[in-house]
Order: C-alpha cells, then structure tokens, then sequence
C-alpha cells in the first residue's frame, strides 16, 4: 500500500507463481506391537491430490526402553506402558518429523524404523534442533506445505 501526498491510496496484491504442495498430516493413534514389544505410531497422509496413505513409524523395542529410560526391575511391562504414555507428543512428533523427512527424500514407505541408531536424531527433535516444518492445525492434523512433489 502507498499513500500519495493528495490522499489517495493504491493498494495492489501481487499474486506469485508457485512450486509448493500442500499435504496434510493427521496424527491417529500408537499401539505397541506385541511380536516385539515396540512401539507404533499411526498418522494418515494426504498428497495435495487428496490421494490418502497411511504411514506406520515403528520405533524398535531397544530404542524405546534406552532412550526412554524404561526400569528393567520387575515391573518392566507397567513401566513401558507408563512411560510411553507419558510421552505420546514426543512419540508423535518423532513420527511427524521422520514423515517430514521420507516426504523430502520421496521415499515414503509404509513402517519407516526408528532404532538406537537414531539416538542422535531423536535427541535433536526433542530439543527442538530439528523441527518439522508443518503448520499444526489442532491437537493432531498438520498442514505441510513442501517444495517437492507431494505423491505416492
């Protein structure tokens, strides 16, 4: 907007071409998996196209009990359950972001794993080092807006 010594007022609206998809994410639930006492996290993705996947991030047993610091006393099961519980955002957004991640490489797979050889990764997300880059829109949907092709 300029204003001009007479008064009067231009206002002009520039519309820019671009290249950017927009995606949503939407966080559902986390189960752990009996077979091997992991975790998973269960989030629904929708390419622009309104083409729908759901996408499985399954942290492994070991990354979940080392990092989180599961007790491994005689209460092991109760103790899993309520630590992982009390952690969910942070099991959410680990998901989120290593969604984030498979998009920008466009290498969405189904059950991306998280393992101990993650610590690094997973201690930068907590800390807020590395973020994801979506616009949350309530307690469990995302926008995510990407540079890339958004498709599978």
């Amino acid at each position: 907007m300029t204003d001009f010594p007479l008064g009067g007022i231009i206002r002009c609206q520039l519309k820019v071409a671009s290249h950017q998809e927009t995606g949503k994410l939407r966080y559902i639930n986390y189960i752990e998996d009996n077979k091997t006492g992991g975790i998973i996290t269960h989030f629904e993705v929708t390419s622009p196209d309104s083409t729908t996947k759901f996408v499985s991030p399954f942290f492994t047993k070991t990354f979940i009990d080392d990092y989180l610091g599961v007790p491994g006393d005689g209460n092991i099961t109760e103790n899993r359950n309520r630590i992982v519980n009390e952690k969910q955002e942070l099991l959410k957004l680990w998901g989120l972001v290593r969604i984030e991640e498979l998009i920008n490489q466009e290498s969405l797979e189904a059950e991306p794993e998280i393992s101990s050889e993650d610590f690094e990764w997973a201690k930068k997300v907590e800390k807020g080092d590395l973020r994801h880059s979506s616009s949350q829109q309530n307690a469990n949907e995302y926008i995510y807006i990407s540079e890339r092709r958004i498709g599978f």
